[in-house]
């Protein structure tokens, strides 16, 4: 009923009155707009509701819409609204397609205590689902619906997508696309009235193969070499193979003071495929040489007449009858005297001039040996 204030102003008679208040029921309208994104619009809905007054028709074509009708009451009633054509597999609901269920009715509980509109939507739906195909971490993200003739932006790599070697580029219709390349952009549109399953695109990431350095040695081609992922590493002795590139190292040549031994080349990964940035250290060891010096004999002898191994640039020298090589000395006695011969002690002479062993040495006495005279 409607409520009112107005105030009326009575003249009592000398008699009784009898006064009646007359009130109208209120009615109530809901309004059904109809709103439709079909690839034709055949399918309309009908609005159904025995003990509602339907008004605008029953059948709604596109972008039209109806109103049911009631008096007013605090009991609710079912209003059921009806897809005509149910050949197709499409979407309806009291909010956008995207979020609608694939239903042939719906039924609306109304309670007619004041005007209302409510919106039914009918569209055909797409889904893009996402795939983790192809990586080795990460979450896909949530399925989206798409309405057909409508637009929709693409995930992002939300989920943190990540694949041992490789850089996420997009969204391919590939589960194992890794030539760089992607069918969709991250965050890009998707256009296409159709069903599809996304998987992450992927570009093989490039690492460099770095040689190192050495004193006791050299590479035949010292430049670094940049390969993809995966690529193929092993060394034979002396040389690095990286797919189908080649690198020697070549040790030192051994002089008179060092002799360089090539030993191995280090930091090859164990499953012999490149993996990320690799740097390969060529093992060499310098070895310092060691000379000999010999005592020779004489007449006489030495204190000790083993010979002297010491390391190249180890100091020599000689003073008088003694011989110190570093922090080893070595002393000559001559001969004694007898009745038939006397014997002078000259010198100590030494093979080579250097007064540091370069190469291996002779210590040669020098004595005088003379037949006495009677």
């Amino acid at each position: 009923t409607t409520n009112t204030t107005k105030k009326y102003t009575f003249t009592m008679p000398a008699q009784d009155v009898t006064l009646t208040a007359n009130a109208t029921i209120n009615t109530y309208t809901l309004t059904i707009k109809y709103y439709s994104s079909l690839v034709s619009n055949t399918t309309n809905i009908k609005v159904t509701q025995a003990d509602c007054t339907v008004s605008g028709g029953s059948d709604i074509a596109s972008s039209g819409s109806a109103t049911v009708s009631h008096t007013y009451t605090t009991t609710a009633y079912s209003v059921k609204i009806e897809r005509l054509n149910t050949s197709y597999t499409y979407y309806m609901g009291t909010s956008a397609v995207t979020t609608g269920s694939n239903t042939n009715s719906i039924t609306y509980s109304w309670t007619p205590t004041s005007d209302k509109t409510i919106n039914i939507y009918v569209g055909q739906r797409y889904q893009v689902s996402y795939s983790t195909s192809g990586s080795t971490s990460g979450t896909a993200p949530s399925t989206q619906n798409k309405v057909h003739g409508t637009n929709i932006t693409l995930a992002t790599n939300s989920g943190s997508f990540a694949k041992t070697g490789y850089t996420y580029v997009g969204w391919s219709t590939s589960s194992n696309d890794t030539d760089g390349t992607a069918s969709y952009s991250a965050g890009g549109t998707y256009s296409s009235n159709a069903n599809a399953t996304l998987y992450p695109a992927w570009s093989v990431n490039n690492y460099t193969v770095t040689l190192g350095s050495s004193s006791y040695g050299s590479w035949d081609t010292a430049t670094a070499i940049t390969v993809p992922y995966g690529t193929s590493i092993s060394v034979s002795s002396n040389t690095l193979t990286v797919g189908s590139t080649t690198r020697t190292f070549t040790k030192s040549s051994n002089t008179t003071q060092y002799t360089y031994t090539f030993n191995s080349l280090s930091g090859v990964p164990s499953g012999g495929k490149v993996d990320g940035n690799i740097t390969i250290t060529p093992n060499v060891t310098r070895t310092v040489n060691q000379y000999t010096v010999t005592l020779a004999s004489g007449y006489g002898s030495w204190d000790t007449a083993t010979a002297i191994t010491v390391d190249y640039g180890t100091s020599i020298s000689v003073s008088s009858n003694t011989l110190t090589v570093g922090s080893i000395t070595r002393k000559f006695t001559k001969s004694s005297n007898t009745t038939q011969y006397t014997y002078t002690f000259n010198s100590l002479t030494l093979s080579s001039s250097e007064t540091t062993v370069k190469g291996n040495v002779t210590v040669t006495p020098n004595v005088t040996r003379t037949v006495n005279k009677y």
